[in-house]
Formats: structure tokens, C-alpha cells, sequence
């Protein structure tokens, strides 16, 4: 249901923005729509339900997809191809070299995304109660995070570190 929000809100408004005169703009809704979408297939691809890692990072030869109806299918498979990420087959996404590359970096997304409950609730937050999923939390307390989802963010800030500390250790 997720991807059909976002692939229908594309499809819906992509032409309106790319006649906008900037490409800049252009590529910033592009994002806005299909990076959750691009992002979820990659996690859902290569991480469990527990945030453990089961393909690794050079698993994006093909991604999964299930059955998609026609329309749904239709509009991913110009999505990607328009993005020059690849093309999508029966079932699956069939990366190019370059989309794989770009597919693998979407990790990046990971720890921000992770904080959308807290987003959702900015107007509560603000307003009405500051203390919306910090308050009385922790191990002492019993309650679960409510600001954040605790896995997605591990996963992201993980592969972050991992990628941070790779780059520190070849200066």
C-alpha cells in the first residue's frame, strides 16, 4: 500500500515538476516520493524483521518485489528506469551497475527515517505535550521508544559507523 501511495503520487505530479525549469527541483521531488520507497526495498531485500544483515551488501544483483497488479508495475518499472537505477523483471528489480551502487548507499537513509514517529508528532510535540516519547522511558520504566524505531536506526547509524570507521582506517 506504501508503494502505491508513493508510485501514484509520481506518476500523478512528476510531469508537472519537470517542466518546472529547474532540474535541482525536479530531482529533489523525485527524492522526496521515491527514496522511502527505494529505501524500504533495499532493507526488506537484505535485512531480517531483527535488523540482522542476511544477504549483504553485494546482494543487489536482483531485489524481490512479489506480485505487483499492472499499473503498479507499469509505474515502478518508469521509475526506475527513468532514474537510471534499472528495470524491473517478473517479481523482481533488476538493478543497472550504477543503480546497484546507489541501492547499496540507501543504508544513509536508514537513521533518519527512523525518527518519522517522532516527525508524525511534531505538531503534538510542539504544542500540546514536549515530553511525547522521551518522558518516563528507559529501562527502568517498562515502556517501549515511541520517538524512534529502535531497529531501522540501529541498522542505519550501524552501517554509518562501519562505513565511517572503513574510510578512517585507510587515511
Amino acid at each position: 500500500q506504501s508503494a502505491r501511495i508513493c508510485l501514484d503520487a509520481w506518476a500523478l505530479h512528476r510531469p508537472a515538476w519537470r517542466q518546472c525549469g529547474n532540474p535541482s527541483v525536479a530531482g529533489l521531488l523525485d527524492g522526496v516520493l521515491l527514496s522511502p520507497l527505494l529505501a524500504s526495498l533495499v532493507y526488506f531485500h537484505r535485512w531480517d524483521a531483527g535488523g540482522r544483515d542476511v544477504l549483504g551488501a553485494d546482494s543487489m544483483e536482483t531485489i524481490s518485489v512479489g506480485a505487483l497488479d499492472s499499473d503498479l508495475s507499469l509505474t515502478l518499472s518508469a521509475a526506475l528506469r527513468e532514474l537510471g537505477v534499472g528495470d524491473l523483471a517478473v517479481g523482481a528489480v533488476r538493478p543497472t551497475a550504477s543503480g546497484a551502487l546507489a541501492l547499496r548507499r540507501t543504508y544513509t537513509f536508514f537513521a533518519g527515517t527512523s525518527y518519522s514517529p517522532l516527525l508524525a508528532r511534531t505538531h503534538h510535540i510542539l504544542f500540546e505535550n514536549p515530553g511525547w516519547g522521551f518522558c518516563g522511558m528507559g529501562q527502568d520504566t517498562g515502556e517501549r521508544e515511541e520517538h524512534v524505531r529502535r531497529i531501522l536506526n540501529v541498522v542505519g547509524s550501524g552501517a554509518q559507523h562501519k562505513t565511517f570507521f572503513n574510510d578512517l582506517m585507510e587515511l
